[in-house]
């Protein structure tokens, strides 16, 4: 049974029940010898409003029930409300009886301004009363419900909620909407407002990024890099799960993950050569493939340069040109070009310039690193030729032309 701390009875109040019990007693002796006689036993009676309301078969049951009585009534009603005033002590014969808890009880039940009804209690301390524990756990439940949505897994309040029936004023009884607006998480203005704390989940679908397992090629240089295989980014869901108060977050953890689709792996090829594949070799191939159709130095001509300063390789227009040598395209031009037609120039490492005239078209840009063997143009006429043909040109020390067969080995006829 709930009940609050209160003062104890003043001297007065003690010195009545006293009285009143050593009176009770003396009545007791004379019910001695008629509860022998018919086989029931003496008990103290206590009565309200003229109509007894429980026994007890022992004074000291007596005094403790009418003691508990008092003081949850101090309590409720206040000190100027003494039970003893309000109920009537007399002996009597049964062959029953009742406890102390059981008197106390009756004697509350029968108490004006005193009801026994379920009480709402917030840490331990008493909040307010309804007429049954349903109606009071009907507005608990519909504050939860408030900040409970679909991805909700819990709900509950922070503090410590109890429901215990017992004895208080009826000043104590709320409505449902009272009780619902005391306890509002919302109502700043209330001491007995709650605070919910809900588990709230979220899924999300993540990119989980593949990995690249490389393997050296010790025929490659450094910066070759050649995909074996393509990589795949694999997919994972998420679980997270946060904590909200009062519908806001306040912390957010994953709870577990789950791979939808493992990610393979990309695997790439990559030069263990030291430097780069378009570093010059210091070497020449043939830029072509075709049969020498005029040489390097004077000829008698009508057509061109009588002081030839390369040599022309003749094939059908669209025959491949390739780079000679490394190294950088420093013009890639159209147009005549001093009768040279569409060309290109390449300087080398080591400061040597090579030259490939009356192209067709041109597959690289001015800038661009090339490696020894790389297509670069196509065969054409363009220019002044009188048959499709590719005039190169080997300038050692950059301007200089100098007879590119003797820094050719072989005839150019590689396919």
């Amino acid at each position: 049974m709930f009940r609050p701390e209160s003062g104890r009875p003043d001297g007065k109040t003690v010195r009545r029940r006293a009285l009143l019990l050593s009176v009770m007693a003396g009545l007791c002796a004379s019910c001695v010898i008629a509860a022998a006689v018919s086989g029931s036993f003496v008990c103290y009676a206590v009565s309200c409003d003229g109509e007894i309301v429980g026994t007890v078969s022992s004074r000291t049951e007596l005094d403790a029930a009418i003691e508990e009585a008092d003081a949850v009534a101090a309590v409720i009603l206040g000190e100027d409300h003494p039970v003893i005033d309000t109920v009537a002590v007399t002996a009597t014969l049964s062959s029953s009886s009742g406890n102390a808890d059981e008197l106390t009880g009756a004697i509350l039940d029968n108490l004006e301004g005193i009801v026994h009804v379920p009480v709402l209690t917030v840490d331990g301390v008493p909040v307010a009363a309804m007429d049954s524990e349903e109606s009071i756990n009907a507005v608990l439940d519909g504050l939860l419900a408030r900040f409970t949505r679909e991805n909700t897994i819990s709900a509950r309040f922070i503090q410590k909620i109890g429901i215990e029936t017992t004895y208080v004023g009826p000043d104590m009884l709320r409505t449902g909407a009272e009780l619902a607006e005391m306890l509002d998480p919302e109502n700043q203005d209330s001491p007995c407002r709650l605070t919910v704390v809900t588990e709230e989940t979220a899924e999300s679908l993540v990119t989980v990024p593949y990995d690249t397992q490389i393997i050296y090629d010790e025929n490659a240089y450094s910066d070759e890099r050649t995909i074996i295989s393509e990589g795949q980014n694999g997919r994972r869901l998420d679980v997270t799960v946060t904590v909200c108060e009062n519908g806001l977050a306040v912390t957010s953890c994953l709870s577990r993950s789950v791979t939808v689709r493992a990610p393979v792996d990309e695997v790439v090829s990559v030069g263990a050569l030291p430097g780069s594949r378009t570093d010059s070799k210091g070497t020449y191939i043939w830029p072509t493939t075709g049969k020498i159709s005029s040489g390097f130095g004077s000829r008698a001509i009508k057509v061109g340069s009588s002081n030839h300063k390369g040599i022309d390789i003749a094939n059908d227009v669209g025959t491949d040109v390739w780079a000679a040598d490394g190294g950088v395209v420093i013009a890639a031009k159209t147009g005549d070009n001093g009768g040279y037609g569409n060309m290109i120039k390449i300087r080398h490492d080591n400061g040597c310039v090579t030259l490939y005239a009356h192209l067709s078209s041109i597959l690289v840009s001015e800038g661009d690193r090339v490696a020894q063997g790389d297509l670069i143009a196509e065969m054409g006429r363009s220019g002044n030729v009188t048959g499709p043909h590719l005039h190169f040109e080997i300038r050692p020390n950059g301007s200089t032309a100098v007879n590119p067969t003797k820094y050719l080995s072989g005839k150019p006829d590689r396919e």
